[in-house]
């Protein structure tokens, strides 16, 4: 291992370590704790295909670090979550690289720092993006972990010795964790039958293959339409909407989403060090593939596109916006090594400055997200021997404390039991079934 790779495999450990020391449950994680501590396994399930959307992947997920009713099964299932998350993220990360410079075999150096520079991704200048991977579980499963599973569902139909039913399970997953993300991986993948110039982007793969797969991700998305989940859900959605008009919750939903998009700095700094990289390295530019900069640019657009869609029938949340950032670091290098030679007007020291200022940037925001994670974990420690108190004393009714992480100006962030009844419910549901309180 040389220098380089040890430092950055280094920076991604230290960044990664408060939110899986100080992970603790987080808004919907209530919900699963209190269906878990009072019908047992199943019950989670059922309730989301009943009533939660009808994506019955998370659910099961959750439930597989089911170690007794006492509620440590969250912390369990929580660190499998988030070491899932970061395995799914490093992975499918250099994926895309590789698709990306299709004549060139990264090196252990490259990946290292391929995989740190996807997980500061995440870093926004007006939400805990953070948090949205590695400090809340529905996120990440919901919108994060089907795009994974898409991208690595496709590099595994070039592997000649990958199984049939690999293929069937990593697409059905890729389908099922959320309608949104299921729908985008089936539009690519009906894109690649049709295209032949469109496959060769990502290597040679079999139509019979890509067949078995669409037909798999399709099985998981009809699974959510079935499900009675998916209808209420929606009807929920609609009637705790403050926005009646489709057109008032489209335009906030695209406010939402873009405005989220472009404030996470990771566009910056990856479209300035591909301009560097192209002027230092002058052959970078016969070893990047332009078609597959397009194609990213779709694929980045297309789950933009759907997310707002999906929004405006349901409800427009900044959270929803994880599968964003899977292809925002490739895809701003390659359009900066693509427009290198139209940027020469720039002089390097600018370049340096910029990424300079661009890295100082979003290492502030990782450092800020970080601590708050340290600062929750203790606070919400804190609370939960309060919050104990309450529930089991004379006044049960009375307000609880909850360990909030919101960021000014837009006042987005980690909402908890003080600020919304449901989540109160599932909570004190937990706490009275669930032997936390040392009553």
């Amino acid at each position: 291992m040389t220098r380089q790779t040890f430092k950055a495999n280094f920076l991604s450990v230290l960044v990664l370590l408060p939110f899986f020391i100080f992970y603790r449950p987080t808004q919907d994680d209530y919900n699963a704790l209190s269906n878990l501590t009072t019908g047992g396994f199943w019950s989670l399930p059922r309730a989301y295909w009943n009533g939660a959307g009808g994506n019955l992947s998370e659910p099961v997920l959750l439930n597989l670090g089911v170690l007794g009713n006492n509620g440590f099964w969250l912390w369990v299932s929580g660190l499998v979550v988030l070491g899932g998350t970061t395995w799914l993220i490093r992975f499918s990360s250099v994926i895309l690289f590789s698709w990306l410079f299709p004549t060139v075999e990264l090196n252990d150096r490259a990946k290292s720092w391929i995989r740190l520079g996807s997980i500061v991704s995440f870093a926004g200048i007006f939400v805990p993006g953070m948090f949205l991977s590695f400090g809340f579980i529905g996120s990440a499963t919901t919108h994060l972990w089907p795009v994974c599973f898409f991208i690595i569902g496709l590099w595994s139909l070039q592997r000649k010795e990958t199984r049939i039913p690999v293929t069937i399970i990593v697409g059905f997953l890729a389908g099922n964790f959320n309608l949104t993300e299921g729908l985008f991986g089936l539009v690519v993948v009906l894109i690649f039958l049709s295209s032949s110039k469109m496959r060769k982007l990502i290597g040679n793969i079999k139509t019979a293959r890509l067949w078995i797969f669409l037909v798999s991700i399709f099985s998981g998305v009809i699974l959510i339409v079935a499900a009675p989940g998916l209808q209420n859900r929606l009807k929920d959605s609609q009637n705790q909407s403050e926005d009646s008009s489709l057109i008032i919750k489209f335009a906030k939903a695209f406010i939402y989403d873009f405005g989220d998009f472009f404030t996470h700095p990771i566009w910056i700094l990856g479209l300035v060090l591909g301009v560097y990289l192209a002027w230092m390295y002058p052959e970078i530019l016969k070893s990047i593939s332009p078609d597959f900069v397009k194609a990213l640019v779709l694929a980045q657009l297309g789950i933009i596109a759907l997310t707002i869609v999906g929004s405006t029938f349901a409800y427009p949340a900044w959270h929803q916006t994880t599968g964003f950032y899977v292809f925002s670091l490739p895809l701003a290098i390659g359009i900066g090594i693509l427009l290198s030679e139209k940027l020469k007007f720039l002089t390097e020291s600018i370049v340096i400055s910029i990424l300079v200022a661009a890295s100082l940037i979003i290492a502030l925001l990782v450092v800020r997200d970080a601590t708050n994670a340290v600062q929750r974990g203790l606070q919400w420690d804190k609370n939960l021997i309060t919050n104990c108190q309450i529930i089991f004393g004379q006044n049960p009714e009375a307000q609880l404390v909850g360990a909030e992480v919101i960021y000014p100006p837009l006042g987005l962030g980690i909402e908890d039991v003080n600020t919304w009844p449901w989540m109160r419910d599932s909570y004190v549901t937990w706490i009275k079934g669930g032997g936390v309180c040392n009553k």
